[in-house]
């Protein structure tokens, strides 16, 4: 876990399109190099091979029915991934497949909240925003930010798609004697705050894995379900 050596310059954010918050790369104006966010990583066991996960991760319906702790969904959209930066690459241009596809979800933030957090989200009634990317079967990106102050809570992770061969002991739900995905995430969440920042951040990532702990139990549900017909089924999952 990376620690802080100086505070962050915080600059004001101008008014942009909810939207945009993400897609307009407002969250991508990196902090210098002395300014270190929070590493995190996990791993889970999909039943199913790699395309039909990403049938499942690319549905906005999977989504519409996913309910996720203290989060709310209010919107979901599709958005075009021509001209979105890949934070993959060290220039962030523009990479594009006919397979690629882009999801942004914003989020009401329904949990309990300290007056830090509420800080960090801005207002009584803080909304999250979480774009998806994926790069066909081979895994994918995302990002999210506080949507009143996305330079000051942000960040980003890369995930991969790999076959497994059922050795491990499984993810949740997963069918480890058929054929099965390995989804692997490496992010890192930045709380651009002085002194309270790092505190911040590793209560904020343990949100982030629990949900997507919760997400990916949801979607090797779904992808079981789907098993006997080649394909992954189309939500709803209830």
């Amino acid at each position: 876990m990376c620690r802080r050596r100086r505070p962050c310059p915080v600059a004001p954010a101008p008014p942009v399109d909810r939207f945009a918050v993400l897609s307009g790369h407002p969250t991508s104006a990196r902090c210098p190099s002395y300014c270190l966010g929070v590493r995190f990583h996990a791993e889970h066991v999909l039943p199913g091979p790699p395309a039909a996960v990403v049938a499942v991760l690319g549905d906005p319906g999977f989504y519409q029915e996913l309910e996720l702790p203290d989060l709310r969904l209010l919107e979901v959209r599709s958005v075009p991934v021509s001209g979105v930066g890949d934070p993959s690459r060290a220039d962030g241009a523009p990479r594009e497949l006919a397979e690629d596809r882009g999801l942004v979800l914003r989020y009401e933030f329904t949990g309990d909240l300290d007056v830090v957090a509420l800080r960090l989200l801005g207002g009584e009634r803080p909304t999250w925003l979480q774009e998806v990317h994926l790069r066909g079967a081979s895994g994918g990106w995302l990002r999210f930010a506080a949507e009143a102050r996305p330079r000051l809570l942000h960040g980003r992770a890369d995930f991969f798609l790999e076959p497994d061969e059922g050795d491990r002991d499984g993810g949740p739900d997963g069918d480890a004697t058929g054929v099965a995905t390995l989804r692997r995430l490496e992010g890192e969440l930045t709380v651009a705050l002085p002194v309270l920042g790092g505190m911040a951040e590793r209560r904020i990532v343990a949100g982030v894995l629990t949900r997507l702990d919760v997400e990916a139990g949801a979607a090797a549900r779904l992808l079981a379900r789907g098993r006997g017909g080649g394909a992954a089924p189309s939500c709803p999952m209830r």
